[in-house]
């Protein structure tokens, strides 16, 4: 496949389940139109690739065990700076909050809940939005 970026999300996870696209593939190629853009764009207050490959490379083992997750499982997303995710720094773009780093994910029913158990990969990325990625 080609200009993966343009995917929908609907799109990404029908190719996945149909085992026309890996997460590994997908998630590479949109790290990849990352690396590119965002020089130029400022996009991503984190960007944590390493840790997109591992959550890619994970999802594509359960998958192949015939073990999914959810209808959205292996597809990458990003979480807008103003959502907690373990670890990983809150800011809401504010230097009042610069050192704000979010030390639990938030309990059952919140969005990131939500998406770790569809299988969505989200550790990876923050601060991001599609159409800052299509040009």
């Amino acid at each position: 496949m080609s200009d993966l970026h343009w995917l929908t999300a609907t799109a990404a996870a029908e190719a996945i389940r149909a085992r026309r696209l890996s997460p590994v593939e997908l998630t590479k190629a949109l790290l990849d139109r990352c690396d590119h853009l965002d020089p130029r764009l400022h996009v991503f207050i984190r960007l944590d690739g390493d840790a997109a490959m591992d959550a890619a490379k994970g999802a594509e083992a359960e998958i192949s065990a015939g073990r999914p997750r959810g209808p959205l499982h292996g597809v990458p997303i990003g979480i807008k700076d103003i959502i907690d995710v373990a670890g990983l720094p809150t800011t809401c773009h504010s230097k009042i909050l610069a050192d704000n780093v979010a030390s639990a994910i938030m309990k059952d029913g919140s969005t990131i809940s939500a998406i770790a158990v569809n299988g969505m990969l989200s550790a990876s990325f923050k601060k991001i939005t599609r159409s800052q990625l299509r040009s």
